[in-house]
């Protein structure tokens, strides 16, 4: 991940920016359907914030998962940036796309 690049995108709202960074985390995340989760993503959203974490200088954190209505639903990521004189929270959402992928709906 392209830390520059991903808070860039975030603070200018840039869908595709954070979409590509965000696909260099996830590209080897797969579903793994389970009956409480049949989508499978549950557990790729918390290791998507691990990384994130480990990779930035920033705190990720899962807000919901599937939470937010829409075809198909989606799930929030908050991201706080941290510096000298300010603080930013911001957030991204997440849908499973039609080859079951994670893939950056909106940011916010």
């Amino acid at each position: 991940m392209n830390c520059p690049a991903f808070k860039r995108g975030m603070m200018e709202r840039n869908i595709e920016l954070v979409g590509s960074e965000i696909d260099k985390l996830t590209e080897d995340l797969l579903p793994l359907p389970i009956p409480a989760d049949n989508i499978g993503h549950l557990k790729n959203i918390t290791k998507l914030t691990g990384r994130m974490n480990k990779s930035c200088n920033f705190s990720a954190r899962g807000i919901c998962y599937l939470c937010i209505p829409g075809n198909p639903p989606q799930s929030e990521i908050e991201v706080v940036f941290i510096s000298v004189s300010d603080t930013t929270v911001m957030s991204f959402t997440l849908a499973v796309d039609t080859a079951k992928r994670l893939r950056v709906v909106d940011v916010f």
